[in-house]
């Protein structure tokens, strides 16, 4: 296999020529960020009490994990850390919340409409404080694995176009080790994530990612009370999905829906559509001069 990354420069060091290799800045990106954020979560597990560690742990873990990220970047590729900047980030945070949340409102709304969602119960506001925070840590570091690190690198290699394909695939098989996974969800899934790389794209920043990450998954938990992956929940409304499993996702949630596949699809097109109008495609290593 030759090299997935053109060289734009003779290399001078050995760190240098390890870093002209696409592979390698993988390798060395998840050796900088994984071993950290594992044993953050491990030793929260076993030095917090229960009740704290489900708050505190991932938190602390998630920004270990952050931090490492940017000493990889500072260390190995030697740049600034653009992709985390904080200026604007909580605009563009802001406005990728609230087109999670209103892609997801769109998609419950669509099948109450049809019948196959009810609300039978309202709980008190506060039953959202841990799913909100469970979701936003999830956000920020698959967010942080995918799209800051596979799929920037990829897309620094092959262009974006295979890297949205193939960090959209990984996406996807990943899920499929959830509880109740079928080949839908996994293709919602796969498509959610070549939308959270198109969106990443627009900005060169991960904010708007994660947003979008967090609102899509805390409002089918957090508000909705369905299954976020597979995984049960318990959210301000009660409801009961009923129906085709086609239709609804059956037990792995609104995620394993067509519905919420169409819609992941339209917003994904927009989004591409959107990132070629602002020439933010890279082009793969072989066309480029």
């Amino acid at each position: 296999m030759t090299t997935l990354l053109h060289p734009t420069a003779l290399p001078t060091n050995w760190t240098e020529r390890l870093m002209r290799w696409t592979l390698a800045r993988l390798l060395i990106a998840l050796l900088c960020v994984m071993p950290l954020f594992m044993l953050t979560v491990n030793t929260a597990r076993w030095l917090l009490p229960a009740p704290s560690w489900r708050h505190l742990g991932p938190t602390l873990a998630v920004a270990v994990g952050y931090a490492a990220y940017c000493l990889y970047v500072r260390k190995f590729e030697r740049r600034r850390v653009s992709e985390l900047a904080l200026n604007g980030a909580a605009g563009e945070f802001g406005r990728g919340l609230l087109i999670g949340a209103a892609l997801f409102c769109a998609a419950i709304g669509a099948l109450a409409a049809l019948g196959a969602y009810h609300v039978t119960a309202l709980h008190d506001w506060r039953v959202i404080g841990n799913p909100l925070l469970m979701e936003l840590n999830t956000a920020l570091f698959e967010e942080l694995l995918m799209r800051a690190i596979f799929f920037r690198l990829i897309q620094r290699a092959l262009g974006s176009w295979l890297a949205l394909l193939l960090s959209g695939l990984l996406f996807g098989a990943m899920h499929l080790g959830n509880p109740n996974a079928s080949l839908l969800g996994a293709s919602d899934a796969a498509v959610a994530g070549m939308l959270f790389a198109a969106a990443f794209m627009l900005t060169g920043r991960l904010w708007i990612s994660v947003g979008l990450h967090a609102g899509w998954n805390f409002f089918q938990g957090g508000i909705f009370s369905v299954p976020v992956s597979g995984q049960t929940s318990k959210g301000l409304l009660e409801g009961t999905l009923t129906g085709p499993d086609w239709l609804t996702g059956g037990a792995y949630g609104v995620e394993a829906s067509a519905v919420a596949l169409t819609l992941l699809v339209l917003a994904t097109a927009l989004c591409m559509l959107l990132a070629k109008q602002r020439a933010h495609i890279t082009r793969p290593f072989w066309a480029r001069a």
